[in-house]
């Protein structure tokens, strides 16, 4: 068994300056390859999906930076419901500031929404090795209509926002953030140049199984093949009741990457 490492809070400031908060843990001083771990949609670096992951990587003596995006938890930021390329910078820095420790980035990892930005940072800057796509949304279109009900969806046409609340409190919706969620086409990560894990749910009931298989289509071809496609069975989004096999499907295939 792993020593249990040692965890620090850290701060580190995008390219917009604003400060992100994460938690840095790792088992030396220096030359670790560290897995960033990207939570999804209205969450934090503490999500129980994360922490799942994170767990199982520290049990075998793994680092981990986990990070709070703009916007949540405790970095600084407005919310937006889009905003992928502003996260896409923002794991950027992550990535800048882990190297700037003297460890290398070996594995970015996101799970829902954060999968797009970890794929979307591979196709753009094509500069980590393994990429792990944990219940991620392929069609962009969807989910929209069925997260804010028509209602909602005609008031954000008709005054350009709606206000929403949630049990992290009150965030806005714009039309324009919106806008940016429904014109992201992902078939432009064809591009990616990395090792790619897809880790789904079979009953994920937010984001469909079929999804995944979609991303498994779209790496198809790519030569040397890069793509493996994992599905636990009865899964949910977030794997309430599968946060083990989670950890261990992402150990296994670090250890084999």
């Amino acid at each position: 068994m792993a020593s249990a490492g040692h965890s620090e809070r850290v701060v580190f400031e995008n390219a917009s300056g604003e400060k992100l908060v994460g938690r840095l843990h790792t088992f030396a001083n220096g030359g670790e390859r560290v897995t960033i771990l990207c939570h999804g949609f209205r969450n934090t670096k503490d999500s129980r999906t994360i922490r799942s992951v994170a767990d199982a990587l520290h049990a075998k003596g793994r680092a981990t930076l986990c990070f709070d995006f703009n916007g949540n938890g405790e970095s600084e930021g407005d919310f937006e419901i889009g905003n992928y390329m502003d996260e896409v910078e923002d794991l950027r820095a992550a990535v800048v500031y882990v190297r700037g420790t003297g460890n290398e980035v070996g594995c970015v990892l996101g799970h829902s929404k954060a999968s797009g930005v970890v794929l979307l940072y591979g196709s753009q800057y094509q500069d980590v090795g393994v990429i792990i796509n944990v219940s991620g949304r392929y069609h962009m279109k969807r989910g929209i209509d069925e997260r804010f009900g028509p209602e909602n969806m005609k008031k954000i046409e008709e005054e350009g926002f709606i206000l929403q609340n949630d049990r992290l409190g009150e965030y806005k919706v714009t039309k324009e953030s919106i806008e940016e969620r429904l014109n992201l086409d992902m078939s432009i990560v064809a591009n990616v140049r990395a090792k790619v894990l897809t880790i789904h749910g079979s009953k994920d009931s937010i984001i469909p199984v079929s999804d995944a298989h979609e991303y498994d289509d779209l790496f198809a071809d790519l030569e040397p093949p890069c793509h493996t496609l994992h599905i636990i069975q009865d899964a949910d989004h977030v794997f309430t009741q599968h946060g083990k096999q989670l950890g261990e499907a992402v150990v296994s295939y670090l250890d084999s990457a």
